[in-house]
């Protein structure tokens, strides 16, 4: 995957939205509205790391480092879909 200008931004969690456990599953709410998003493995990782501002590939490199038995293309794959996702519907942001 190549990388893009957007790789080194550093994105931190949107301050409106809350995360909600329920059971094993992960949710994150928006409090200006009542949108919910359901969160899989891959966002709970990054929502944990987006605690404090990091980049795209600071990410990558740390899921690649976590589960090195996974493909690094394939971390790298879902990595970026993710941050487009959360980045989509403005549940991280850039930080300031």
């Amino acid at each position: 995957m190549e990388n893009t200008e957007l790789d080194n931004c550093r994105y931190a969690r949107n301050s409106n939205i809350v995360l909600r456990k329920m059971d094993d599953a992960g949710f994150l709410a928006d409090q200006n509205n009542d949108a919910v998003y359901h969160l899989n493995e891959t966002a709970t990782a990054i929502w944990n790391l987006v605690e404090q501002p990091t980049s795209i590939s600071e990410t990558i490199a740390t899921m690649q480092a976590a589960f090195p038995d996974i493909p690094g293309s394939q971390i790298e794959q879902d990595v970026r879909g993710t941050f487009n996702t959360l980045i989509e519907r403005n549940l991280v942001v850039q930080a300031q």
